[in-house]
């Protein structure tokens, strides 16, 4: 817990660690992680990302556009839990995410913070841009947020994806142009050792 708060309390002077937490399955990773963010300070939003429960819900077929909506929903839940002080942040990605599940969408500018989305019609190009981009924008516009803190469990479920690799490479070119917004990805040893070179993230075993 103090190697890693040491890391992600860097957020506030634009530093921000990307973190690998592999371990044993039941080693206790998942625990460990969810009290971390609950002791977390206010200065700092927080979202917790489990794949597991998007892979199952897609049947063992996920897709990139798939986890970049699960993003996007977890980013919305952080924010609405913050006394409604970014409640119209809340209401315009909530919006955005009902219009989201119609699958046909079509979107004309349309601004959340300060990001626009231009005549987008199932281009998982500029929707990847707007969900990796939004959580540094939301700390760029709030004085009071300093960073954002994102955890992505059961991340070697991404494996199944089409190109996992080129996905990988997607997350690494925004997240070497933030500063205030980082990362914990983690997974089952067992399970991830094939795909860990994909990431450049710090990394910590956990053994039990």
């Amino acid at each position: 817990m103090e190697q890693i708060n040491a890391n992600l309390s860097l957020l506030e002077k634009d530093v921000a660690n990307q973190i690998l937490i592999t371990g044993y399955r039941d080693v206790g990773k998942t625990f460990l992680l969810k009290k971390l963010l609950k002791e977390q300070p206010d200065k700092y939003l927080t979202c917790y990302i489990d794949l597991s429960k998007t892979y199952g819900g897609q049947q063992g077929r996920l897709t990139e556009e798939e986890v970049m909506k699960e993003f996007l929903n977890k980013i919305n839940e952080s924010i609405s839990k913050q006394n409604n002080n970014y409640s119209k942040v809340e209401r315009r990605i909530s919006n955005f995410l009902k219009q989201l599940k119609l699958k046909e969408y079509d979107f004309s500018n349309i601004n959340i913070l300060d990001i626009q989305l231009l005549d987008i019609k199932n281009n998982y190009l500029k929707f990847s841009k707007f969900v990796m981009e939004l959580p540094q924008v939301i700390v760029d516009t709030y004085e009071d947020i300093k960073g954002f803190i994102i955890v992505v469990d059961e991340f070697q479920l991404l494996r199944s994806l089409k190109k996992p690799e080129a996905f990988f490479w997607l997350i690494r070119s925004y997240t070497q142009e933030q500063y205030n917004v980082s990362y914990i990805f983690t997974g089952s040893v067992s399970q991830t050792s094939e795909i860990i070179n994909h990431l450049t993230f710090k990394k910590i075993d956990r053994d039990g």
